[in-house]
């Protein structure tokens, strides 16, 4: 929304220098660099290399039984981890939602994201060099257009040498993204939400047909193993229930 992007945006320009990394993660997800780099050693390798975002790619994490409202489960000594409470690898974002699963995950503190961190506003390099054949006055037109499309956010949005969008250079490699999005309460709230919010009748429409035919059914789980088997890795489960769970998706899987 409008007001998820302000405020965003505010809290960046009150505390982000340009020079800064901002990595943005919902709090049900877990960004994982590729080769399970830490942020530090990732975001430095893409400085060298004159790269300044990286995006990711959402996996879905669901619990065995297909359940989507399991509670998590406090984690210490003698408790099971996040990973092993939710090991099934999904695509229920991708294939059952059918929303956009690529989010910006790191970039410079001169970009900005959009709403929901789908994107990034800025030029591609190959618009950077159009623009840049054209000449001054046209790059600036190309801001300002871009500006007014978002109304009064403008006066939150950095420009290069305040005329110019800036150019987005995003590394080719993805990070992962594990999406623990399941938690108690969550089919009321949005079966709630079909009542209040319109959006969320189209959005989750796949999913909140899922909780409908559970609940007629009198089932506790919302997947069923015949959803699992269409929308879940089961291959992948045995290599991530060996213990190495909390690795990056790689290209292939």
């Amino acid at each position: 929304s409008m007001t998820h992007m302000r405020l965003k945006w505010q809290i960046l320009q009150k505390f982000v220098n340009y020079e800064d990394w901002v990595m943005q993660v919902d709090a049900d997800e877990l960004a994982v660099f590729p080769k399970g780099e830490r942020a530090d050693v990732a975001l430095a390798k893409l400085d060298a290399k004159g790269h300044n975002a990286m995006f990711g790619l959402m996996i879905d994490r669901l619990a065995k039984d297909g359940d989507i409202d399991q509670l998590t489960q406090p984690i210490g000594r003698q408790r099971l981890s996040i990973f092993d409470q939710y090991p099934l690898n999904c695509a229920i974002t991708l294939l059952v939602q059918q929303s956009d699963i690529r989010k910006a995950t790191a970039y410079r503190g001169y970009l900005r994201s959009t709403g929901g961190n789908h994107e990034l506003i800025g030029m591609s390099q190959e618009v950077a060099e159009e623009y840049r054949m054209k000449g001054p006055a046209a790059a600036e037109k190309l801001a300002t257009d871009i500006i007014v499309d978002h109304g009064k956010l403008h006066r939150y949005f950095p420009l290069k040498d305040g005329k110019y969008l800036h150019t987005i250079n995003p590394t080719s490699q993805f990070a992962t993204l594990f999406h623990f999005k399941w938690i108690r309460g969550l089919k009321r709230k949005l079966l709630r939400r079909r009542q209040t919010e319109d959006y969320t009748n189209g959005q989750y429409a796949p999913i909140i047909a899922a909780i409908i035919e559970s609940e007629f059914a009198g089932r506790e789980t919302t997947f069923t193993s015949e959803h699992r088997e269409k929308i879940c890795q089961k291959a992948l489960v045995t290599d991530l229930a060996a213990g190495d769970v909390d690795r990056p998706i790689t290209s292939k899987e």
